[in-house]
């Protein structure tokens, strides 16, 4: 039955803003309308005013009073959805048979399925339920009789997050195939797109054949332009500065287009438009579509023993699904144990190399999988040569971390106004993801993807030198006689009588977690507080080797002087030039010990500065100023 396929929400503004048209249309005053529904004369008037709405029985009665007033079935289905009711093609039959004599059945257009070149998922969509709700309603959605609110929809993101996906789920979805009663095209577009090759696709799929007189392109268009015609369009893949507006442009009165873009500013080209951004599935939707591509044969007992295995290797991957799938293909050859290994590998390697899903792509068995690596490069590919080189420079950034406007200038090496207009062209490529305000972080497989570009453009930072700009940049340059870290923790002050009684043991504690771990990726840690750890520890090992290099010469002096004392060698210049260079040596030696304990105790206080002053980007002169005390997060 026509009338239960799934209908949109309601619109009984749209609904009813058109009832004075069609009244118009068969003479007739809303009291009229009343007295042939059998109700009270007044209950029209109180429809139109928003006092009351009609019911389900009034809505059938309605459609058979004012059937007259529409050329075509299709004109009464299109006004009457709006109040979110369908009549049944029985009784359509009934209301319009000489529509029905000519054209034999409503419509039925092409649907995904039809369709030979739409890619099939690997396996269901897993989540996204909100993100296909939304979509649904915006694509559903009317101003008015016919008058669409939203006319292109954009799903943005980054590569292999899902948009494709989702985009076939929509297509799909019962409700859109029902209201797209004209058919559901699709087509995937990519950096070089053909859009000839899908016009002709559409065409035969409408009905078009060489005899048909005129090309593919007027018969899809005339098609599309006719008012009664709901098809809905699905661009994949699209790119800008590529021709995909031919495509766009054959858009009649009722089409909608559905665009799936790693580029966000696609959605800015057209009127009526709305974006949504695709992110990326939280850990329990991740565990979930890694738990759907297991083999539905596999027994509870194996299953049991997956699951947490699973847990680890969507996070280890960073739960894109695209590398999810792949991962999941792969533990299935391989076992789930050896991929988590090859995964954990990547991070025991000093520089860490950017091989963390490379070799599970190559060895993943399905064609069907996208793949991220092949995904990363189109879009790093259509970036200015400027941007590559900034974006290469990102994976010299720890992973798993946030970093601000001044961490990217730093790292750089160029104001902070470029740095900002080059980072909001990044998150629009969907290279980089902003997390509010000025922050921004980068996914860890697309970190991989940019130190894999750095390291064969012979760019990798193994030294970590950026880091001592991005200290600088907050801090200051330290000077070796005063902290610059804020000391802002509850507790005795370091070397009172109180700290060597109490603090002393949490110190020795805090500065060895620090110290030892150096190639520790700074999980779960800003990169500003990163980077200035790294610049404090450079500066301890600096000092170090001073005070020990100070310590040999303070030695080798007393030695000499003990060897011309027994010797007695009567020379009063070379005494002399000795005990000027040994008190020398004890004021550079006491200077150095003293720069060593102030950047340890700058370590000790970064270990303990909440998150807040150096994230916010606050100028030098007041992050070197020591704070109130507080309390340690």
């Amino acid at each position: 039955m026509l009338s239960a396929d799934p209908l949109p929400e309601p619109n009984w503004d749209a609904f009813l803003g058109h009832l004075p048209v069609v009244l118009e249309r068969v003479d007739m005053v809303p009291s009229n309308l009343a007295t042939a529904l059998g109700l009270d004369r007044s209950a029209v008037s109180h429809w139109l005013a928003g006092r009351a709405r009609p019911s389900r029985e009034n809505l059938r009665a309605m459609a058979r009073e004012l059937r007259r007033a529409f050329s075509s079935p299709l004109e009464l289905l299109d006004w009457m959805e709006l109040a979110g009711w369908r009549p049944s093609e029985e009784d359509l039959r009934r209301w319009f048979p000489h529509w029905f004599a000519e054209h034999g059945k409503l419509p039925r257009g092409p649907r995904l399925v039809d369709q030979r070149y739409v890619l099939r998922p690997a396996g269901r969509m897993v989540g996204r339920e909100e993100e296909l709700a939304l979509v649904r309603g915006w694509l559903t959605s009317a101003e008015g009789f016919r008058r669409p609110a939203v006319r292109v929809v954009t799903i943005g993101g980054m590569a292999g997050v899902g948009k494709t996906t989702l985009a076939r789920a929509v297509g799909e979805d019962p409700l859109i195939e029902a209201y797209f009663r004209d058919g559901v095209l699709w087509a995937r577009l990519g950096p070089q797109p053909n859009p000839r090759r899908w016009m002709l696709e559409w065409a035969r799929l409408l009905g078009w054949t060489p005899q048909s007189g005129g090309p593919a392109g007027r018969y899809l268009a005339r098609f599309l332009a006719d008012g009664e015609r709901r098809v809905l369009l699905i661009l994949d893949d699209v790119w800008p500065n590529t021709p995909f507006d031919p495509l766009i442009a054959l858009a009649g009165p009722q089409t909608r287009v559905l665009i799936t873009s790693q580029v966000l500013t696609i959605a800015e080209l057209y009127g009526r438009n709305r974006l949504l951004r695709l992110g990326l599935p939280d850990h329990e939707e991740a565990v979930a579509m890694a738990r759907d591509l297991l083999p539905p044969e596999m027994d509870t007992k194996e299953q049991a023993r997956w699951l947490p295995i699973l847990g680890e290797i969507v996070e280890a991957v960073g739960r894109l699904p695209v590398a999810i799938r792949v991962a999941v293909a792969v533990s299935l050859l391989e076992g789930p144990e050896q991929v988590l290994r090859d995964l954990r590998a990547k991070e025991d390697v000093a520089p860490p190399r950017p091989e963390r899903v490379l070799r599970l792509e190559i060895a993943g068995p399905d064609p069907r999988q996208s793949k991220a690596w092949a995904a990363f490069e189109v879009g790093y590919e259509a970036l200015e040569e400027e941007d590559r080189r900034r974006f290469r420079a990102l994976g010299n950034l720890p992973t798993g971390t946030s970093f601000g406007v001044k961490v990217l200038a730093a790292l750089w090496e160029e104001d902070i106004e470029w740095a900002e207009a080059a980072a909001r062209r990044l998150v629009r490529r969907s290279l980089l993801e902003q997390v509010g305000g000025n922050r921004y972080t980068l996914h860890t497989l697309l970190h991989d993807f940019a130190a894999a570009r750095a390291e064969e453009a012979g760019e990798r930072d193994v030294k970590g030198k950026w880091t001592e700009r991005v200290a600088v940049a907050l801090v200051g340059k330290p000077p070796w006689w005063r902290p610059v870290i804020p000391r802002v923790w509850t507790g005795p002050k370091p070397f009172s009588r109180e700290w060597w009684v109490q603090g002393k043991e949490e110190f020795l504690r805090d500065v060895s977690q620090m110290i030892l771990p150096w190639r520790r990726e700074a999980e779960g840690i800003s990169v500003e507080t990163w980077a200035t750890g790294k610049a404090l520890l450079r500066l301890i090992d600096r000092y170090t080797l001073w005070f020990v290099l100070e310590l040999s010469l303070l030695l080798i002096l007393t030695l000499a002087t003990a060897v011309l004392t027994v010797l007695d060698v009567p020379s009063w210049l070379i005494d002399g030039v000795i005990e000027a260079i040994f008190y020398l040596d004890i004021v550079i030696l006491f200077s150095t010990g003293w720069a060593l304990v102030i950047r340890l105790m700058d370590l000790h206080r970064l270990y303990h500065l909440p998150k807040g002053p150096l994230e916010a980007g606050e100028a030098a002169d007041r992050i070197t100023l020591s704070g109130p005390a507080g309390s340690p997060q």
